[in-house]
């Protein structure tokens, strides 16, 4: 082991123990602080530190369908906004919505590039929607709206 790969190391431990000691809430803002101070002498450390955290999930509502939530995470994020498995909405909206041909039964974007499931896609994904929450319902009862988000995604 070289010099430069045990002080990663040793880096990245100090950072993790601190990070065991913070509230869950500050991580992102803790690992961001941590990538500045690593960053300049120690892109290693950084690199490795990012790969074992894992910051929190993030919950959005839709304001367009009962302030239903749903779970922000890269999976329906395209720039800075979030798409809504509920209304298939971008928040905040994209700044340009003209829709640019795909082929068929595959996907679609708008001119901003903001990905849009194809209709075929729509329909499963509100299927799984649907299908979720009714599971949810009989397993966490009827009132698991105020308590728990769903989404297929």
């Amino acid at each position: 082991m070289t010099s430069s790969s045990t002080t990663t190391q040793s880096n990245v431990n100090a950072a993790l123990n601190i990070l065991r000691r913070t509230p869950v809430e500050c991580t992102e803002e803790n690992l961001n602080a941590f990538s500045m101070l690593f960053n300049p002498s120690n892109p290693e450390a950084v690199e490795d530190l990012l790969q074992v955290v894992d910051c929190p999930l993030k919950v959005a509502s839709d304001p367009n369908y009962k302030h239903k939530k749903y779970i922000l995470s890269d999976h329906n994020r395209d720039g800075n906004s979030y798409r809504s498995p509920w209304t298939n909405t971008y928040y905040p909206p994209p700044p340009a919505t003209a829709t640019a041909n795909t082929t068929p039964n595959t996907t679609t974007t708008t001119s901003g590039g903001f990905f849009k499931p194809s209709p075929k896609l729509r329909v499963l994904e509100q299927q799984a929607n649907e299908i979720f929450e009714s599971y949810k319902q009989l397993y966490y009862g009827k009132d698991s709206d105020n308590n728990n988000s769903s989404s297929s995604h």
